[in-house]
């Protein structure tokens, strides 16, 4: 799956290209927000990411184990995206991200079939 690493490609772009009112890095770097989910999918997943639906989106970034930022972290990071290797200026760190594995998957026989 190539989710992490596409997206970082897009993300670590420089400043000036017209997506900041999309999405944009919170200023420490370690956390993005998407500002308008609409633009979002229409200019950045269907085009780069090949995604047609904000929650597909949302459960790729869940698959990675990104983390949701609350109003604990301030009003301005309220709605971020956290990953510990997810960090703007730092692609080489986006190996290292894993997808989680959905426990409770597992199909098994039902019992007495056995």
């Amino acid at each position: 799956d190539s989710f992490p690493y596409d997206y970082t490609l897009r993300s670590n772009k420089p400043k000036g290209d017209g997506l900041e009112d999309i999405v944009k890095w919170m200023p420490h770097g370690r956390a993005f927000k998407i500002e308008d989910k609409d633009k979002f999918t229409e200019r950045i997943l269907e085009p780069y990411l090949q995604m047609k639906e904000y929650p597909t989106f949302v459960r790729q970034l869940n698959i990675y184990n990104f983390r949701r930022l609350s109003k604990i972290s301030g009003d301005d990071s309220s709605g971020a995206c956290y990953h510990e290797y997810f960090l703007r200026g730092r692609p080489e760190l986006v190996g290292r991200m894993e997808r989680v594995v959905n426990k409770g998957t597992t199909v098994r026989p039902a019992i007495g079939s056995r």
